[in-house]
This record gives C-alpha cells, structure tokens and sequence, in this order.
C-alpha cells in the first residue's frame, strides 16, 4: 500500500537480492542475478532495503604481478576508467581509479570503483574484467596465479 517498492525494482531482504518480478495482495516475488526466485508472505516482510532508489556501487580489485611497473598499470587502468564511464548508467562523475588496494602474498592489488544503476552491476562487472583483461594482454601485464613446484627426491 506505501509503494515502498513495485515491480522491476531491485530489492535485498534477509540476504537475498533480486527484482521484484510479482507483486501480489498476499506475497512477493524476487528473483536472484542467477535466476532463482524467493516468494516471500507479505504479513513476513518488515523490512526490505530497496536498492532502486539510488545508484549502486561496485569495487573491482584487480590483481596484477609485482614486477609490473606501478606508472604503466595505473596508466593502462585509467583508459579502463574512461572507457567504463561512457557505458549507459554509469555514474561518470564518481567512477575513479582507487589506486593500490593492498599489498597482497603474490600481487599487487588495484581499485576500480564505479556506481551504476542496480541492476547493471553485475553485467558491468564481468564487462570491466573482461576489458581489463584485454588491457593487460595488450601491454603485456602480468596477472599472477598460482603456481605449484614439484620436488621429485631420489
């Protein structure tokens, strides 16, 4: 009766995000980025943060060698930022380079943060790493993995 949410917005209620895909007198129905729907009993739901009514954020750390040099990582990660700043929705005014995150066990890690409307966040993210990935192959940037020695004694 509020219309503290309606239909095509994105919701999170007890862990669980998604669009509200139905809304009925007696339930609700919200559908996971994976295709899994919750129906939940509106005399269940006291409280519902709806993720709609403002943009999303979303922090991308990408993990780069220690031996690739900070000037041309930051520099191949600025083009990244650009690029992602003229994708539709995008905030382009607070999309930025973090800088160095964190100092890792075997990588450096660099952020990326940019806020979108909901539900493209997730979309997004898989089209930054994907662009980061073709950045880096381009300037022949090394992402770690792992890697296991083996011994073989005699």
């Amino acid at each position: 009766m509020d219309n503290y949410y309606i239909v095509g917005d994105y919701v999170k209620y007890n862990g669980f995000y998604g669009q509200v895909i139905q809304l009925g007198l007696k339930s609700t129905k919200i559908m996971d980025f994976d295709g899994q729907v919750l129906t939940v009993a509106n005399r269940n739901i006291s409280e519902i943060i709806n993720l709609s009514q403002k943009t999303s954020s979303a922090l991308i750390e990408i993990p780069t060698a220690y031996e690739e040099k900070t000037e041309k990582v930051e520099k191949v990660l600025a083009e990244v930022v650009e690029e992602i700043k003229t994708w539709p929705t995008v905030d382009a005014k607070d999309t930025a380079y973090l800088g160095i995150t964190s100092l890792g066990d075997s990588s450096v890690l660099y952020g990326i943060r940019y806020y979108c409307s909901p539900g493209k966040v997730a979309q997004y993210k898989r089209d930054a790493l994907k662009l980061i990935k073709e950045k880096y192959d381009e300037n022949n940037i090394k992402i770690p993995y792992n890697q296991l020695e083996v011994h073989n004694a005699k």
